[in-house]
């Protein structure tokens, strides 16, 4: 759990230290969303492998790997969330 909330903590100040001057293409607020999402995703996908490498270890591979699969269908959904979430707040 440490090492997720190290990961997480990194990305957000990675992604504070990111944030152009205000003549950027984004605006320090769709920066700062951006980054946030950023970190949730990570997030989530950190979470999802370690639950997967924790069944692993327990049960085996074999019973694990549906939802080995299951956690990949999740985090490319969360992917395709995100963008689309982006290029909306973009158009507007």
């Amino acid at each position: 759990m440490n090492r997720v909330m190290v990961t997480t903590y990194g990305l957000l100040l990675a992604g504070l230290f990111s944030i152009g001057p205000a003549w950027a293409e984004q605006t320090v607020g769709e920066e700062v969303k951006d980054a946030a999402r950023e970190v949730k995703t990570e997030t989530k996908q950190m979470g999802r492998k370690i639950k997967d490498e924790t069944c692993e270890m327990v049960k085996g591979k074999l019973e694990c790997a549906g939802d080995r699969v299951k956690h990949g269908a999740k985090n490319l959904g969360d992917k395709a969330s995100d963008k689309s979430k982006e290029l909306k707040e973009r158009a507007n």
